[in-house]
């Protein structure tokens, strides 16, 4: 799961506490707005993000078109590499119910974990390192800082750099 999704999951429950709006659905039946915890939510969110309410619903609206011209799928994800230290038990278990395979080296605690170690698919595994590589180039050449201030703002900005990347590395070509 995502820090955004967390973030969501962690908002929504306390403004339905806090408004007892707990059983209602968020866009009622028949119309006239929404329940006073989407609104809480809505603006927690908002502060969350640094940015106006007309920002914050047209990302939500058009969250998936974004993603998708990026090239970010992630209903694309099978499986994902990482390092032992996010070996996490709580982390293997939210990737597999989400559908994807967590390529993720046990720490050596007790004798079966070498064998969890030996059943992960080297070749696949063996692509994490990749990613480190690319960071690495794309902070040489674009700048290791990141001016933005709120998490999607964040992510944007990254997102761009590794566009500008990808186009500079083409017309080098």
């Amino acid at each position: 799961m995502t820090q955004f999704f967390i973030f969501i999951g962690e908002v929504v429950p306390v403004a339905q506490r806090v408004t007892g709006d707990g059983g209602e659905s968020a866009d009622p039946e028949g119309g006239g707005g929404f329940v006073d915890y989407a609104l809480v939510s809505l603006h927690r969110l908002r502060i969350y993000l640094d940015s106006s309410y007309r920002m914050t619903i047209d990302l939500l609206k058009e969250m998936s078109q974004i993603t998708g011209e990026i090239g970010l799928n992630a209903a694309d994800l099978r499986s994902l590499a990482a390092y032992k230290g996010y070996d996490k038990q709580s982390l293997r278990e939210g990737l597999r119910e989400l559908g994807i395979r967590p390529l993720i080296k046990h720490s050596i605690f007790a004798p079966y974990d070498h064998a969890h170690n030996a059943r992960i698919d080297d070749n696949r595994y063996n692509q994490r390192p990749m990613t480190g590589t690319v960071n690495s180039a794309v902070k040489r050449s674009l700048g290791f800082a990141v001016r933005a201030r709120s998490w999607f703002r964040e992510f944007s900005e990254i997102a761009l750099m590794c566009v500008v990347y990808n186009i500079k590395r083409f017309v080098k070509q």
